[in-house]
C-alpha cells in the first residue's frame, strides 16, 4: 500500500476518522479517500487469503529458549545450531507430530530450499530425527514456559537421583 493509502486506513480504522476528515487532512476529496479504503480492503483480503494458506508460525513465530547440561563444543555447539528463528520454529512445528518438508514450508511460509538446509543441519546436530521416509520430528523435550525455573522443576528430581543414587 502506498503512503496515502496506508495513512487513510490508519486514520479511518484506528483513529475512527470519517472520510471527509481524512480527505481534509490529506488534501483529497472524500471520494478519493473512499476509493483508497476500497482498494485497501481488497489488498488486505488478498493478504489474509495468502496467510490462511500458511500456518500460524508464518505470521506469529515462536521463540525457543534452549538449555543443556555438559560441556559445549567449539563455537558453543550444538546450541548455536538453533539460534535462528527459522530453526527454532521448525523445531516447534515438528514437536507434536512428524512433518514433511512441504508441511514445514506451509507452516512457516518459507520456501523448500531454505527449510531443507535447516532441517539437514538440525538432523545432523541431533535436534531432529527422520522418523519415517521424509518425515521429521523434534528429538528433545520442549517444556512449557520460558523461564529457567520451569526446567529446574522438571530436571531437579532426576538430577538428585543421579547424584545420590
Amino acid at each position: 500500500m502506498s503512503g496515502n493509502h496506508r495513512k487513510a486506513v490508519v486514520m479511518h480504522y484506528f483513529d475512527n476518522m470519517s472520510c471527509d476528515e481524512i480527505g481534509h487532512i490529506l488534501g483529497k476529496s472524500s471520494g478519493t479517500v473512499k476509493w483508497w479504503l476500497h482498494d485497501a480492503r481488497i489488498a488486505i483480503e488478498k493478504g489474509m487469503n495468502i496467510m490462511r494458506e500458511y500456518g500460524e508460525k508464518s505470521y506469529r513465530p515462536g521463540k525457543l529458549f534452549m538449555s543443556c547440561t555438559g560441556n559445549p563444543e567449539n563455537n558453543d555447539e550444538p546450541m548455536t545450531c538453533a539460534k535462528r528463528k527459522s530453526a527454532q520454529n521448525i523445531l516447534l512445528a515438528a514437536y507434536n507430530e512428524p512433518l514433511t518438508i512441504i508441511e514445514l514450508c506451509d507452516e512457516l511460509g518459507i520456501s523448500a530450499p531454505y527449510i531443507e538446509d535447516e532441517v539437514e543441519s538440525l538432523v545432523e546436530n541431533q535436534f531432529m530425527n527422520e522418523v519415517a521416509k521424509g518425515k521429521y520430528q523434534t528429538d528433545f523435550v520442549i517444556l512449557p514456559g520460558n523461564t529457567p525455573n520451569v526446567a529446574t522443576k522438571y530436571i531437579k528430581p532426576f538430577s538428585l537421583n543421579t547424584i545420590t543414587g
